[in-house]
């Protein structure tokens, strides 16, 4: 507020110490993260586990069908996943956009005069 006293523009005294801050973070950023990263012991593991459970893995959980995921209809999946893109593709028709009447534009009724005068 005593900015105003010194004659400066308080919307750039403003921006300059936000931006003094952010460099003041980004700069604290980066030295934790390299304090963090050189104390940071890192071991190998000379054994992966082994996948026992996959015996046991399901790929369709039987309650599944009321969380929301609907399969793909029979009619579009297919064996190549471009020609399901293709049949979706021919399906879709663009959507035709009626040409508006402009204001100044003649009424399409035949009265001769503007549409905002007549029609509108």
């Amino acid at each position: 507020g005593l900015r105003a006293y010194g004659q400066k523009n308080p919307l750039i005294e403003y921006k300059q110490e936000g931006f003094g801050m952010f460099v003041e973070m980004m700069s604290e950023t980066n030295q934790e993260t390299l304090k963090r990263i050189f104390r940071t012991n890192i071991q190998q593991a000379d054994q992966k586990p082994a996948l026992k459970a996959s015996s046991r893995l399901r790929l369709k959980h039987e309650e599944s069908e009321g969380m929301g995921f609907v399969a793909p209809p029979k009619a579009l999946a297919g064996n190549n996943q471009q020609s399901s893109f293709g049949n979706s593709q021919q399906l879709r028709q663009p959507i035709q956009s009626v040409k508006k009447i402009g204001r100044n534009d003649p009424c399409n009724c035949g009265s001769g005069k503007k549409y905002k005068k007549c029609c509108g």
